[in-house]
């Protein structure tokens, strides 16, 4: 089940990676594959189209995995409560920090 959820993430847009970078290849193989077979008509068109899906959809998949694995490791294990937003979202306003008064050296 891991594998299938690296492959589903790295599909899309990862922070850090962006989006699959060969996703417009993919795209351009099957419908170039498409053109090739319907040529001599729209059953063989489908044929190709699944044929070129089959070869670069798996190297496709091979890359999402590994993007996917990696975004992953690089992920922080811990996560925010919910109600209390990330660091870096928070305004310096709510961002407390001591002052020579409170005890804190400069």
């Amino acid at each position: 089940m891991a594998t299938l959820r690296y492959i589903i993430r790295g599909c899309g847009y990862l922070d850090g990676y962006g989006e699959h970078p060969g996703t417009p290849f993919l795209i351009a193989m099957v419908v170039m594959g498409f053109v090739a077979g319907a040529q001599r008509g729209l059953l063989v068109g489908l044929i190709g189209a699944g044929v070129m899906l089959a070869v670069f959809g798996s190297m496709y998949l091979c890359g999402a995995h590994d993007r996917g694995r990696s975004a992953a490791r690089r992920a922080p294990t811990t996560q925010q409560p919910r109600d209390e937003p990330a660091a870096c979202f928070r305004s310096r306003e709510t961002i407390k920090t001591p002052t020579a008064e409170e005890g804190e050296k400069p």
